[in-house]
């Protein structure tokens, strides 16, 4: 909220996180059209959804200096706005999960927090303050959970599926973003 972005460069941040994870989505797709709609989601979803929550904000704080924080946030806004409404969409098995999407509380409160830093907008001491805290707490919250989770999961099976997920999210991610 403290970030001073110029519009401009806001827009192309957002359309480039918005780009990759899109064109990474189509290719998921394309390659898993055939599947059952169950494993096709989980393909699509898995291929086009980057960690940029636990995992890629935590690495770019810790790789470069504080000013890179609102770029890592935008983009992490952006792909898991996206990444949401993708997953809930195709787990409900169509405009129903969409809509239904839209309705969470994550997806709900993108607009308002548009709004609060385009009118830049001073937030009330009262929501300021523990909003901070908790900005702070993220990312060692954020490693700690992604420890867990990756203790909890055990050696992933590598198949078919995998390799498509994979495709999209380790060959046409980078590939768009550059």
């Amino acid at each position: 909220s403290h970030a001073s972005l110029a519009p401009q460069l806001l827009g192309r941040l957002s359309l480039a996180a918005a780009a990759v994870f899109s064109v990474s989505a189509l290719i998921a797709y394309a390659m898993s059209w055939k599947l059952p709609r169950d494993r096709r989601a989980a393909v699509v979803t898995t291929g086009a959804y980057g960690n940029v929550g636990n995992f890629g904000l935590a690495i770019v704080l810790f790789s470069f200096d504080d000013s890179a924080r609102p770029f890592a946030a935008v983009a992490m806004v952006v792909v898991n706005g996206l990444g949401l409404i993708l997953a809930v969409t195709l787990a409900e098995g169509g405009l129903s999960g969409f809509g239904r999407a839209l309705r969470s509380p994550m997806t709900l409160m993108i607009p308002p927090a548009l709004l609060v830093n385009s009118l830049e907008l001073d937030m009330p001491l009262v929501v300021d303050r523990p909003v901070g805290l908790l900005a702070g707490a993220i990312i060692p919250v954020m490693l700690v959970t992604l420890g867990i989770q990756l203790n909890t999961i055990g050696r992933p099976k590598f198949d078919t599926d995998v390799l498509r997920s994979l495709t999209a999210k380790l060959l046409v991610q980078p590939l768009v973003a550059l």
